[in-house]
């Protein structure tokens, strides 16, 4: 009885899901805990197991595989697949959807996703991948590839651990601080002949180093020692807007007027919102948490694979081209 109690909340909420963005049916696949809904324990194959059909009025019970893909193709296209207290929305769905055209011979290759404005791909690229379809992003870079997502990155590794060198250098002069080429090979050469990282260079900066230098060194010393100390007193949330704002990141393209510096803003905006999604849906989400989520979801983009791609790409890119199967996602706004 409680567990009917349970499931009974879980369907009513899945209703008010379903009334506030217009879908017709959900269908629930894989669920143990809808057995009271089917009525059945036994597992079909792979795709039907324990499955419920719910629309607005009712609950539509069908377990028998033999009928499941015409009855599913007959509910069309306003049909949430998996849906749950905890939906993520469109991207699930459309992940869902290729990963059923490729189990049925449609080649990645055939697919396509669209979306308003670049920042949109994250969200899609992090369902893909793990849901370990392959794509590529037409016309731009993946979103963790993109450079201000990375400067944004390497901050934050820097951060955690001020020994990386490979970060340090990227960021000692992003946005631009007056730290040239030379003076990073100065601070380099000083750290290798004291046998320490270039971090604590900055500190004990070389005399041969001219006065402006040197004080652009120790004002950016400065910075990351005071984003230490906030990282130990802080949220994750709010560490990672703070360091945004302190590091000038965003407000360097603010500054611009431009179409690709509008884009730049967006794609920061999006990464603050990815790590304002992880720690919500984490308890006590560090720092070095994320760092390592981040590392586990790109780190599944790394292999080139055969099966072809879907492609990922803007509206306004898909002019003249054309696809079997396309998704049109974020057109709400």
């Amino acid at each position: 009885m409680a567990d009917e109690k349970a499931c009974a909340v879980r369907v009513a909420k899945l209703r008010a899901i379903m009334e506030e963005r217009g879908y017709d049916a959900v269908i629930l696949r894989n669920n143990p805990d809808l057995r009271w809904l089917t009525g059945c324990e036994r597992t079909f194959d792979d795709e039907v197991a324990h499955t419920a059909v719910i629309t607005p009025t009712r609950q539509l019970l069908h377990t028998d595989s033999r009928y499941y893909n015409t009855f599913c193709e007959r509910l069309g296209a306003n049909t949430a697949w998996e849906l749950d207290e905890t939906i993520t929305g469109a991207e699930q769905w459309v992940a869902d959807r290729i990963r059923q055209l490729n189990r049925h011979g449609e080649p990645y290759g055939n697919m396509a996703i669209l979306y308003r404005t670049n920042a949109q791909s994250r969200v899609l690229e992090e369902m893909l991948m793990r849901s370990a379809i392959p794509y590529k992003v037409f016309g731009g870079q993946k979103f963790y590839d993109r450079k201000e997502v990375r400067d944004v990155i390497a901050y934050l590794r820097v951060v955690v651990n001020p020994a990386d060198d490979v970060s340090l250098r990227r960021i000692i002069n992003v946005p631009k601080r007056a730290i040239g080429d030379s003076t990073v090979q100065e601070l380099m050469n000083h750290a290798q002949q004291n046998n320490m990282p270039l971090y604590s260079a900055l500190s004990d900066v070389p005399d041969s180093l001219s006065a402006r230098p040197k004080k652009c060194v120790s004002d950016f010393f400065m910075l990351m020692t005071m984003l230490l100390a906030l990282k130990e007193t802080m949220p994750l949330e709010e560490f990672v807007s703070t360091l945004v704002e302190k590091t000038g990141l965003l407000a360097q393209y603010q500054k611009e007027d431009t179409e690709e510096a509008r884009s730049r803003v967006e794609n920061i905006q999006e990464f603050m919102g990815a790590v304002s999604e992880y720690a919500k849906a984490t308890e006590n989400a560090t720092l070095e948490d994320y760092l390592e989520n981040v590392s586990l979801v790109t780190d599944l983009d790394q292999q080139e694979d055969e099966r072809g791609y879907v492609t990922l790409m803007t509206l306004h890119s898909a002019k003249g081209l054309e696809f079997p199967d396309v998704f049109m996602t974020g057109l709400e706004e």
